[in-house]
């Protein structure tokens, strides 16, 4: 009898031990130890559609992000077209609407510099957008919008640590500029887009950039200009029926 007893018990100690490791290697670790229970980490922004299915770049500079193209979209966010101002001698539309009137035309594409072995597309620099198509509110996708003057201020501010001062060299694109071109250091890409007139006449192109911010104070709206012979950013108050371009910066 005492052998069985011994037996039984010994069968006992191996029947158990199978539980007791679980124990020991699954039910007492946490959801971290095990792998299991963790959510799957985001996916980094690389790209943003506008409405028109246009695709941009997205680049971060510091705590922000950034598009690497300037806006092409044609239609409001809630699929209101905008009005295309193709400039004539005799049309003043855009001097005398284009403060009420949502309207874009394209920047001028002429390769005065020859830089380029091909035409350029009408969309090459992106659209000149008016006061009013800024002032919609509806120019960027959802959870985008209109960088604004603190936006490129807080860009300003940690470029200026990063590049010894040499902000506008570091966002200027690598090719297309009248005199030195820039760098592109964080491939934002910023090409000589030139501005609009406030007849809604195009130029400028190839020798500097001017992007629009949606701050509008009184009749002015402040715009920021880059060239090679500035080293910053130059913000200045403009007379708001001159049309700019456009970068949009994520929520």
């Amino acid at each position: 009898m005492p052998d069985l007893l011994n037996a039984l018990a010994m069968n006992k100690k191996w029947t158990f031990l199978p539980l007791i490791l679980m124990v020991l290697l699954g039910l007492g670790c946490s959801p971290s130890e095990t792998g299991g229970g963790e959510n799957p980490p985001e996916e980094p922004i690389t790209s943003v559609a506008d409405i028109d299915g246009n695709v941009y770049g997205v680049v971060q500079i510091g705590n922000q992000l950034w598009t690497t193209e300037n806006l092409k979209v044609t239609q409001l966010n809630d699929g209101t077209p905008l009005t295309f101002f193709d400039f004539t001698p005799d049309d003043d539309d855009w001097f005398f609407n284009g403060a009420t009137t949502p309207m874009y035309t394209w920047a001028f594409t002429g390769d005065l510099g020859n830089f380029y072995p091909e035409e350029l597309p009408q969309d090459f620099y992106g659209a000149l957008y008016s006061s009013a198509a800024i002032e919609s509110g509806k120019l960027a996708p959802e959870g985008w919008r209109v960088a604004t003057v603190v936006d490129y201020q807080a860009l300003q501010q940690f470029l200026n640590s990063e590049t010894q001062g040499q902000v506008a060299d570091a966002l200027r694109s690598a090719n297309g500029w009248f005199g030195t071109n820039g760098t592109d250091a964080y491939r934002m890409n910023i090409l000589p887009n030139g501005y609009c007139t406030t007849t809604g006449s195009a130029t400028g192109a190839q020798a500097i950039a001017t992007l629009g911010t949606s701050n509008l104070v009184g009749q002015d709206r402040t715009m920021i200009n880059l060239s090679p012979d500035e080293e910053e950013l130059v913000f200045t108050l403009t007379d708001q029926r001159f049309g700019s371009a456009i970068r949009l910066v994520k929520e």
